[in-house]
C-alpha cells in the first residue's frame, strides 16, 4: 500500500506523493510535512536554523528611535541586540511570537553606529545589522555664516567676471592689442632746421 504525503512549502505549496520510507525532503523554506495516511507515526517536524527576516530601524516619539528585528526558524530562535553603548550582548524585549516567527524591539537607539540583531537557536545562529547616523544640524549663527560667506565668494566671482569683461572692451576699442617685442619700430624722418 502507497503511502500519501504532502508536503507544504512557505509561501508556495508542493504536493508529492509515492516517497519510498525513509526519505526525506530538504528544502531551503520552512516546511511542514503531513503524512496523510492513518498511522499515529505520520507527523513528522521538521527544524531549520534561524533566519532574519526582517530588520528595520523606525520612528518613535521625541525625536528617538526603535529597531524591530524579525527572525524565523524551529525551534523558534532566541534573539539578542549588540550595539554602541549596549555592550557585548543585551537582551531584546521580546514581541510577537508566531510559532516558528519571532520579533524583539529595541526601544531607544541612543547612539549613532552599528545594530546588530543575533538570532539563535540550537541548529545555528543568524545576524544581521543596521547602521543608524542621525542628521544634526548646524547651529543658527554657524549657518547664517556659512550661507554669507557662500554668498559673498559668489559675488566675488561675479566682480571678478565683470572686471575681465570690462577690460576686454576697452581694449578691443582702442584697436589691436600690440604683440610683445615682435614689431619693429617705424623710422622717423627729421628735416633739418633751417638757420636763422
Amino acid at each position: 500500500m502507497s503511502s500519501l504525503r504532502s508536503l507544504h512549502l512557505t509561501p508556495r505549496v508542493l504536493a508529492s506523493q509515492g516517497h519510498a520510507e525513509g526519505r526525506g525532503a530538504s528544502c531551503p523554506l520552512l516546511c511542514h510535512c503531513t503524512r496523510l495516511s492513518p498511522s499515529p507515526l505520520g507527523r513528522r517536524s521538521l527544524t531549520s536554523a534561524p533566519r532574519i527576516v526582517n530588520i528595520s530601524v523606525l520612528p518613535s516619539p521625541a525625536h528617538a528611535f526603535r529597531a524591530l528585528c524579525t527572525a524565523e526558524g524551529e525551534p523558534p530562535p532566541a534573539l539578542a541586540w549588540s550595539g554602541p553603548a549596549l555592550g557585548n550582548h543585551s537582551a531584546a524585549v521580546l514581541g510577537q511570537s508566531h510559532g516558528y516567527r519571532v520579533t524583539a524591539e529595541l526601544s531607544a537607539l541612543t547612539h549613532d553606529g552599528r545594530y546588530t540583531c543575533t538570532a539563535t537557536n540550537s541548529l545555528g545562529h543568524a545576524e544581521a545589522s543596521v547602521y543608524l547616523f542621525r542628521f544634526r544640524g548646524a547651529t543658527r549663527a554657524s549657518a547664517i555664516a556659512l550661507l554669507l560667506g557662500a554668498l559673498g565668494l559668489k559675488a566675488l566671482l561675479l566682480l571678478g567676471v565683470l572686471a575681465a569683461l570690462a577690460t576686454r572692451r576697452r581694449l578691443g576699442r582702442a584697436g589691436a592689442v600690440p604683440s610683445a617685442g615682435l614689431t619693429q619700430p617705424e623710422p622717423r624722418v627729421t628735416a633739418p632746421l633751417p638757420p636763422p
